[in-house]
């Protein structure tokens, strides 16, 4: 059993959901934990939200606001903060059930090499949406509930951080560099553990498509053919909101 978990949020502009994110971690029924909030640089007063919650936590909670590369930059930084021995990363439109950290503690053991996942609720407008999980076994064609996600420090230290070329997929390039080592091990819960604010970029989108066939084909999942069919997709998309865009510029004139 890991003595000690580090979760990460990163946020931007998040005051409209980011309480309802840091409440979560605060009433966790587990209480060895630290919090590491990495903004990139909030002018809606998402920090002052955050400095709100600093007594509350006794000390577990650490926070940075300065710009960043992209999500994923800021994740790294997080977890290059994170002193604990599994790092969560809960994103600020999203929040944990109150006993996560409890299950997640238990489903651990000494082993170095761990991610431990688990089943993921889908909100929107409050309203459950429905429940979603996907097994590691079939990584190779779909992704696991990364919010759900608990990695073991030694496998951020071992063998990297996420990949800060990737604008939307980096988590799924990561799981499935981690899926393809046999030292890893995956542990799934079969539990809700994280609650998914259905807001943001989609994982639907077209970037979003085509950065997913570009990591599958780089571990030879796909032919270089369905990479060239979704980047013809995604420029064609790209390229029909700019003439929505301008369409309806010129209609305001």
């Amino acid at each position: 059993m890991f003595k000690k978990i580090s979760i990460v949020t990163v946020c931007y502009n998040s005051i409209n959901s980011i309480e309802k994110t840091i409440e979560s971690v605060l009433n966790q029924s587990y209480s060895c934990y630290e919090y590491v909030i990495i903004d990139g640089g909030s002018t809606d007063g998402t920090v002052d939200v955050v400095k709100k919650y600093e007594n509350a936590f006794e000390g577990k909670l650490k926070y940075y606001s300065e710009s960043d590369k992209g999500i994923y930059d800021a994740m790294n930084k997080g977890i290059k903060k994170c002193s604990g021995e599994l790092i969560g990363i809960l994103n600020s439109d999203d929040y944990y059930e109150k006993d996560t950290l409890k299950l997640v503690s238990q489903a651990s053991d000494d082993y170095p090499y761990q991610i431990i996942y688990g089943m993921l609720r889908q909100v929107v407008n409050n309203k459950e949406m429905g429940i979603v999980f996907n097994n590691h076994h079939f990584l190779e064609s779909a992704m696991i509930n990364h919010p759900t996600c608990f990695v073991s420090k030694k496998i951020y230290d071992d063998y990297g951080l996420y990949n800060t070329a990737y604008k939307i997929a980096s988590d799924y390039d990561y799981m499935l560099m981690c899926f393809k080592n046999n030292t890893i091990k995956f542990k799934p819960i079969y539990k809700i553990l994280t609650n998914f604010g259905m807001h943001g970029i989609s994982s639907q989108s077209p970037v979003s498509r085509l950065e997913r066939a570009q990591i599958q084909y780089k571990y030879g999942l796909v032919h270089k053919r369905d990479v060239l069919i979704q980047k013809l997709k995604c420029n064609g998309s790209l390229l029909l909101n700019r003439l929505i865009i301008s369409k309806k510029f010129d209609e305001s004139k």
